[in-house]
């Protein structure tokens, strides 16, 4: 199978499934591409992605068809959704219960007591470990469970080539952009207009955030499971 054919059919499989990527990546993408350019925003997402992308490719292609058998992909999976989605719930957390709103700032209260200071500045200090920003968010989106993303891993797989398996991967990003401009767009036009939420509502966000990312563990293990499970 030649290099073109390889990268035409990944291409394709990722544009027929962009609109996947819009709900899978979708909350991820509007939550850390914000109107900061360069590789803060949204051009250092898609950079990030193309990487992780390309990088994994190359190791699945090396390993050939029993990458799944020999990588700890659950596991690897599970500690990025936890590293990503701990912090989101701590950040919505953060927001509904530790920050004080406005009219606080010129009332006379209580001082709080050092114990509840200390909690509520160690949550703030964990709530700021999850990769918001383009470059970080990207790079994290190639390990985090998508049974779509299983689907590309095993098509690179089947090229037994690092170089193969790599641009196997590449392609398939590329072709998914499309449904990543969804929520890419949606954001722009909320920085773009100021257009802002309530402190309750983001908290709240943030939180369903990091259920979502839960969600797609179950699911990531559930089409990484039946995949093992195909006679090969």
């Amino acid at each position: 199978m030649s290099v073109i054919t390889i990268a035409t059919s990944a291409l394709a499989a990722g544009l027929l499934g962009s609109l996947h990527c819009t709900g899978m990546c979708g909350p991820l993408v509007a939550a850390g591409c914000a109107k900061t350019r360069g590789l803060d925003g949204a051009t250092g997402y898609l950079v990030g992605r193309l990487a992780s992308y390309a990088t994994l490719g190359a190791i699945v292609g090396h390993l050939g068809k029993h990458a799944f058998c020999i990588l700890p992909m659950s596991t690897v999976q599970a500690v990025a959704v936890g590293l990503t989605a701990l912090p989101a719930a701590a950040r919505g957390f953060s927001i509904l219960f530790l920050q004080k709103p406005a009219s606080d700032l010129i009332a006379l209260k209580k001082k709080p007591a050092a114990n509840t200071k200390s909690s509520s500045r160690w949550i703030a200090a964990f709530a700021q470990l999850l990769p918001r920003r383009g470059l970080g968010l990207g790079l994290a989106t190639g390990i985090l469970p998508c049974g779509l993303l299983v689907t590309a891993f095993a098509m690179a797989a089947a090229t037994a080539s690092p170089l193969y398996g790599a641009t196997s991967m590449a392609a398939f990003a590329v072709g998914s952009i499309p449904g990543l401009m969804i929520p890419l767009l949606g954001r722009g036009l909320a920085d773009r207009f100021k257009w802002r939420i309530s402190p309750r509502v983001e908290g709240v966000l943030w939180i369903l955030l990091a259920v979502w990312l839960g969600v797609r563990l179950a699911m990531g293990e559930s089409c990484h499971t039946g995949l093992m499970q195909t006679p090969g």
